[in-house]
């Protein structure tokens, strides 16, 4: 039976509904300065061609990506759900970085096996990925990616470590 959790975690991340004031808490509350912003982006949230329009934030901190994302139109539902609660940001999900698109493809056949919806289905810029909806257990979302040796070479070289 294939671990859904067993993956390489690569990321956390959080929710805003202000990017400044979301970015200002991760700098003064836990030191992450430095951040690859990624203002008024829009990209793919399924294969269908309907795109979230977002602020995107990258930094990375002992080796663990940290994302920050403030929804501001198109298909960006997904990251709304927790911005009702006070606070500048809101854990929203945990990613899991896979070697192969095959491994990929078999945690996206296990996740639906197991019940899990999938928000989001697609690929960008060089990466394959998949959300599975795991609030009911675990209170979050799980992202898993794929991308080649080149494209997490050219990520790495514009995240800024902190």
């Amino acid at each position: 039976m294939r671990n859904l959790l067993g993956g390489q975690f690569h990321q956390i991340a959080y929710v805003t509904a202000d990017f400044d004031a979301g970015l200002a808490a991760l700098r003064a509350g836990h030191g992450i300065e430095r951040f690859l912003e990624l203002r008024d982006i829009r990209f793919p949230v399924d294969r269908a061609g309907a795109e979230a329009h977002c602020h995107i934030a990258l930094g990375r901190t002992g080796g663990l990506e940290i994302e920050l994302i403030q929804p501001l139109g198109g298909a960006a539902d997904l990251y709304r759900e927790p911005l009702d609660r006070p606070g500048p940001l809101h854990f929203h999900h945990v990613a899991q970085r896979v070697d192969t698109l095959a491994e990929l493809e078999a945690l996206h056949r296990t996740a639906r096996e197991r019940g899990f919806a999938i928000p989001i289905d697609s690929e960008s810029n060089g990466m394959t990925y998949f959300y599975a909806d795991a609030r009911a257990t675990l209170g979050h979302h799980v992202e898993y990616i794929y991308g080649s040796p080149d494209y997490w070479a050219a990520v790495g070289a514009m995240i800024p470590e902190n």
